[in-house]
């Protein structure tokens, strides 16, 4: 994910260094629908079909932040979910 937000960091800085018109920073939503657009309304619609249709709603908005910052912040989230755990030593007499 880390990787990603470094992608996506870079993506937009070249844009607004060469003087591309648009936001300073893409949404996810933009990249997702730039590389794959069939398969986000494909999941609009799974999400809207199996779920109560505000739960799109709430994705959508973790959607239209920048996606450096999105996949910034997952990255972290998953390295501190996936650190090694300090050993305990429970000792029973």
């Amino acid at each position: 994910m880390l990787l990603f937000a470094t992608i996506a960091i870079v993506y937009d800085l070249t844009r607004w260094q060469i003087g591309l018109p648009g936001p300073p920073l893409t949404s996810f939503a933009r990249h997702w629908s730039d590389f794959a657009p069939a398969t986000l309304e494909l999941s609009r619609k799974f999400v809207s079909a199996k779920t109560h249709p505000l739960v799109w709603d709430a994705i959508a908005v973790i959607l239209r932040t920048p996606a450096a910052i999105s996949l910034t912040l997952l990255g972290l989230l998953l390295g501190w979910y996936g650190r090694e755990r300090r050993r305990v030593n429970v000792f029973a007499n």
